[in-house]
């Protein structure tokens, strides 16, 4: 993983359902040439504990680094399980829902440009800057 401009390393984590978060981490990384520092956790055929205890594993194992969680829906028994992991482990995981493509490619570009917080603030901003409506 590259380091921030505060010298934390910035883990992602896609957390979804079925094999979104595959998808999801498989484009990013045609269309930027890799998806390094990047983990996937997809709810397809665990329990609700067996998806937190998952998730609590890979924050553990990363003491060092800074994470952001990238939830698919709002809402969703993945999200209340990202809630319930992030308030486990407090200041060092930020939680964003609703990911789409775009903020994904941006997080791969910006991680180690800025710190958790900035680059949280700028995945909301791409998240909704992202979704146009077409010309008629």
């Amino acid at each position: 993983m590259t380091k921030n401009k505060n010298s934390r390393p910035i883990l992602g984590i896609i957390v979804g359902h079925g094999g979104l978060p595959r998808a999801f981490q498989e484009v990013a990384a045609s269309i930027v040439g890799h998806s390094h520092g990047i983990v996937i956790v997809s709810n397809e055929n665990l329990s609700a504990a067996e998806m937190e205890s998952r998730l609590d594993k890979i924050v553990e194992e990363h003491p060092k680094s800074d994470i952001l969680m990238f939830i698919d829906l709002y809402g969703s028994g993945c999200a209340h399980i990202g809630a319930k992991v992030r308030r486990r482990h407090p200041g060092n995981i930020a939680v964003i829902y609703g990911t789409n493509l775009p903020m994904l490619i941006r997080f791969l570009y910006y991680r180690d440009r800025l710190n958790l917080t900035e680059l949280a603030e700028l995945m909301q901003r791409t998240g909704t800057e992202e979704i146009r409506l077409g010309p008629s």
